[in-house]
């Protein structure tokens, strides 16, 4: 989520309302340009590629990737950490899938040597 605050009148406003919280205007106004700078979370792909892993299982080992990314700048502190619960969501249905299918592949692999040297 990016912040446009380019405008001394906002700041000047927020800082009003800070002194009326009782909060320091210095914390505040040095919160707001650190927000001001980070990159948005892409949190709506990333659950959207591990719904679709599940059916297609194709973009799961992709929302497991990216999920991965997300988090790692939110933890940094480069990336807005408002989704950080449903990044987890869809990173976590993405590995979960990719783990799924990548063991039933190996099940399929071990069945079918095993059926060939029993035959």
């Amino acid at each position: 989520m990016h912040y446009n605050l380019g405008c001394d009148k906002t700041l000047g406003y927020l800082n009003s309302i800070a002194a009326h919280t009782g909060e320091a205007s210095g914390t505040r106004r040095k919160q707001l340009k650190w927000t001001q700078t980070m990159k948005s979370h892409r949190v709506s792909h990333i659950l959207l590629l591990g719904i679709l892993g599940l059916v297609l299982v194709i973009p799961a080992p992709l929302a497991w990737y990216l999920g991965e990314v997300d988090l790692a700048e939110m933890h940094s502190g480069t990336m807005d950490p408002s989704g950080k619960r449903s990044t987890y969501l869809g990173r976590f249905m993405g590995m979960s899938v990719t783990v799924l299918v990548g063991f039933m592949l190996f099940l399929v692999c071990v069945v079918t040597v095993w059926q060939a040297f029993m035959a």
